[in-house]
């Protein structure tokens, strides 16, 4: 939603940040927006199946996402951005023969 001093707008864009949906409500609306609510873009299938995965879910998607809570929850944990694993620590197999312990 876009506001100016005269109109309100209501339109999707996809932006990478609210500036960059900022700078399109300029755009298109030709005006500088006085106020604009940016909200987070839904979650693709994929992402929404792998998060009620994640959460363990035993119902199937379509019943998680009608549940009151759960289809917050499922969505919320969709949007967050994947976590990546973190390497090994390396082991210094000549610090542990020569019994150096930090």
């Amino acid at each position: 939603m876009v506001r100016t001093a005269a109109t309100t707008l209501t339109y999707q864009t996809k932006a990478a940040s609210s500036i960059e949906a900022y700078e399109a409500a300029a755009h298109k609306q030709g005006e500088t927006p006085c106020a604009i609510s940016v909200r987070p873009a839904e979650p693709d299938r994929a992402s929404l199946e792998a998060a009620r995965k994640a959460l363990r879910i035993a119902a199937p998607l379509e019943t998680a996402l009608s549940h009151p809570t759960l289809g917050v929850a499922v969505r919320t944990y969709a949007r967050k951005p994947p976590r990546r694993k973190s390497s090994p620590q390396q082991i210094d197999f000549k610090s542990l023969a020569a019994n150096d312990r930090d």
